[in-house]
């Protein structure tokens, strides 16, 4: 099946795409702020990465094991942003949605008292969510859902 299809035909995902079930998610090899990864995940047709429940996040974690570098015998993983940052306003972390993380998936610290130049992020890293400064420079994980292939189902 050609790669050159848009991503709503066939099942292949984009290049440099990763795909568990309907969603596909794209670990970026360029280094940005927050708030130019969340513009570049909209060119891709995508959001920065929203994490829905506990399968999703195995496999995110699965896929960070991937990027990696070796600095004499110490393996250092790369950081990556996902969806989520800290409103001040509310003293809640929420998704690029606006919905509020409710879920246990991810265990951040309240940061009512803390204190980000730019504002405070998150970054994945090796398997754990570390609050960031968002004007600091790492990688991005885009996530979006497949579109159905035009199929429709009656219930």
């Amino acid at each position: 099946m050609p790669q050159d299809l848009p991503p709503h035909q066939g099942e292949q995902c984009p290049s440099r795409w990763s795909r568990m079930k309907d969603k596909s998610y794209l670990f970026s090899p360029e280094k940005r702020t927050w708030a130019h990864c969340k513009s570049s995940c909209i060119s891709q047709a995508a959001k920065l990465l929203m994490v829905d429940n506990q399968e999703e996040r195995d496999f995110i974690n699965h896929e960070l094991f991937q990027y990696y570098e070796d600095h004499n015998s110490a393996v250092y993983y790369h950081r990556f942003w996902i969806g989520l940052s800290y409103n001040s306003e509310t003293r809640k972390w929420v998704w690029v949605d606006g919905s509020v993380l409710s879920s246990s998936l991810f265990d951040l610290p309240d940061l009512s008292h803390a204190s980000y130049e730019g504002g405070a992020c998150v970054y994945v890293q090796g398997g754990t969510a570390k609050p960031g400064d968002c004007e600091l420079t790492q990688f991005c994980i885009c996530g979006k859902r497949r579109e159905s292939s035009g199929e429709k189902r009656l219930d």
